[in-house]
């Protein structure tokens, strides 16, 4: 938080260049806007709306280039909704030297958000983004955004422990027969072998449902360790992760897997976050193809213009429609169609997805199937490293 004697000086300039944008020599302005600047690294909220964003707009306007791009040298440290609309505009500013920091201001800023999500948990980021929305649109907008999603996480709350609650029932019931068979000496094999089956099921289960969990709430962490990947490569990854899994699993056994993406076609990713996606996704479609006499998969990848790739998960199940494909296509995590889903696998996949800039698209039609389409940037050979 900036104290009052940072913010003096700040205003003195802003009353003064509200007159005359050339009121104060170019230099001072200049310092001034070095000081404005390290007052939003800090994180400085003291009379932000009177003060600090008023004088910013000023400097990102000013007559002199030196200022602008002192402005934007370091423009990612401000909040979203200045960034985005000075970002605007800095970037065609008529000086190369200011067009260039606001490019390297816009690359930084996912650096800056890492950061921010770091140190941000909890109910610090609800506020961080109940405050955005405010500013943004008003406060009866982020009080309806903030109802949305304190009456989902009620939901989602409700639903899993009413989960619980019944699986805790069905482990007391096991657990008390187990120790009436163990102090009447009662040992029979076959029954303690069941007893002791359905236990570890629910246990597994359950460490399904908390590890799908904590990757949905890891999946909107913004991507690191970005590299070039082939997009067969990464296909290729997934299909052998399905492979192994059907493996073990007899229905997923008599699945046609089709697979066929276009070679060298190259995304710009986080390589273990795409291959999960595309692991889900694939996870979906055998698990919906299942249901038919005939279970079949295809997976096609391709290029769908210059910039983006296409790669189309489409299986040949029961597929879904009305009510239940709306609250699909709107990816509210922990609901599912499934008796055994968590609900939580293809929201990952959306998240994954969004977060490198691409789109997850949901198409389905009852007794024809389902087809997942994910869309990602496409990157050219030599823009980046192979993290493989």
């Amino acid at each position: 938080m900036a104290a009052d004697d940072s913010i003096a000086p700040l205003r003195q300039a802003m009353e003064k260049l509200r007159d005359d944008p050339e009121g104060i020599d170019w230099a001072r302005r200049r310092s001034h806007a070095r000081t404005l600047m390290e007052v939003f690294k800090a994180g400085g909220i003291v009379d932000r709306e009177a003060v600090l964003v008023p004088l910013l707009n000023l400097l990102a306007d000013d007559p002199k280039w030196e200022v602008r791009k002192v402005v934007a040298d370091d423009l990612h440290f401000v909040r979203q909704a200045d960034f985005d609309r000075l970002l605007n505009k800095l970037i065609q500013d008529g000086n190369a030297f200011v067009r260039k920091a606001a490019e390297n201001s816009r690359k930084r800023r996912r650096k800056v958000k890492v950061g921010l999500k770091q140190r941000m948990q909890g109910i610090d980021l609800v506020l961080e983004q109940y405050q955005y929305l405010k500013e943004q649109y008003g406060e009866e907008v982020a009080k309806a955004a903030l109802m949305i999603g304190e009456t989902y996480h009620m939901a989602l709350a409700s639903n899993i422990a009413h989960e619980m609650k019944n699986d805790l029932v069905v482990l007391q019931g096991r657990a008390s027969a187990l120790r009436e068979r163990v102090a009447a000496r009662d040992y029979d094999s076959a029954a303690f072998q069941s007893s002791l089956d359905r236990i570890c099921g629910i246990l597994d289960r359950h460490g399904t449902l908390v590890q799908r969990m904590l990757e949905y709430a890891r999946s909107r962490t913004t991507p690191t360790d970005v590299g070039l990947d082939a997009l067969d490569g990464i296909v290729q990854a997934a299909v052998d992760a399905i492979n192994e899994a059907a493996a073990a699993h007899e229905p997923w056994r008599r699945v046609q897997l089709d697979v066929d993406v276009q070679k060298n076609l190259s995304v710009s990713v986080t390589r273990a976050h795409i291959e999960q996606a595309v692991l889900n996704v694939l996870k979906n479609a055998f698990e919906a193809a299942t249901g038919v006499a005939t279970p079949r998969v295809v997976v096609t990848g391709k290029a769908a213009n210059d910039h983006e790739i296409m790669l189309a998960v489409e299986d040949n199940g029961a597929g879904i429609g009305g009510k239940d494909l709306d609250e699909q296509k709107v990816f509210v995590p922990g609901r599912t169609t499934k008796a055994d889903g968590s609900g939580f696998g293809l929201v990952i996949a959306r998240n994954y997805v969004e977060m490198h800039d691409g789109e997850l698209v949901f198409e389905s039609e009852p007794d024809v199937g389902t087809t997942v389409t994910i869309i990602l940037p496409r990157a050219m050979a030599g823009s980046g490293t192979n993290n493989a």
